[in-house]
């Protein structure tokens, strides 16, 4: 299971793509919104939005897909379940939801749209959303018993757009040089990122030559390392490579 999450502004647009019905639509699970059709949706979390003007980007959207072996016993029930348990876990409660089943594609998938503006008028919190998300959707694979798959293709990297893609690329070679057990100096660690593509800096204390901050560079793009996962800090990873040893201790 895998989650790739959209912010946006324009509800009618959203509403439009996910009950398009050449996708076979299902809608296996909402609340809070007047459902006589489109229009009305769209009217619903606009008037929830307008709650809170502050918030520019309040249309959450957030597909969920599953591994294909998982479609037998996938039925809407408990894919709106899982959905429902995912929206708990990331904070999306007390909030205009819907949550659409699209039957387009050769996995099964579903689209959960939600006003960030909750009935309080208050903002669901996006803070750290790519790292509560990786954790959450790896979580309920577990707990559902649903399929993972080997190496890089639990991610399936090619469904997803933007940061969200590069952090995932970057992610998935930190890992696999993070569990290489012959890399054991940070300039092995180094190199071995710069032959997937990403890139490594440094970031000192003022006036000193102390580390303190890891970032990670790919395509023109900068992020933390707390925004990669937060057991890439550079404190953990001097821990983690002096327990290490070389092939060849003596050489």
């Amino acid at each position: 299971m895998m989650a790739k999450i959209v912010k946006g502004s324009d509800f009618k647009g959203v509403v439009d793509y996910i009950l398009d019905k050449g996708k076979g639509t299902q809608v296996v699970a909402y609340d809070g919104l007047f459902m006589e059709n489109k229009e009305t949706i769209a009217m619903s979390f606009n008037a929830q939005s307008q709650m809170n003007n502050k918030v520019t980007k309040p249309v959450g959207h957030i597909a969920l897909s599953f591994s294909k072996e998982d479609e037998p016993r996938l039925t809407n029930r408990i894919m709106a379940g899982i959905a429902l348990e995912y929206m708990e876990r990331m904070g999306i409660v007390d909030t205009p939801f819907i949550i659409v089943r699209h039957l387009d594609k050769d996995y099964p998938h579903c689209h959960l749209v939600f006003s960030r503006v909750d009935n309080h008028g208050e903002t669901i919190s996006d803070n750290n959303d790519f790292n509560r998300n990786r954790k959450v959707c790896l979580d309920l694979t577990k707990e559902y018993g649903l399929h993972i798959s080997e190496g890089k293709a639990q991610t399936k990297v090619n469904k997803l757009r933007g940061n969200e893609k590069t952090r995932y690329e970057i992610f998935n070679a930190v890992n696999d040089a993070w569990n290489d057990k012959d890399i054991y100096t940070f300039e092995q660690f180094e190199n071995c990122l710069k032959a997937a593509g990403v890139g490594v800096e440094l970031k000192y204390r003022r006036g000193t030559n102390q580390v303190q901050g890891l970032w990670f560079t790919r395509k023109g793009k900068k992020f933390p390392a707390s925004k990669i996962d937060r057991k890439f800090s550079f404190a953990n990873l001097s821990k983690h490579l002096s327990k290490n040893t070389p092939l060849h201790p003596k050489s």
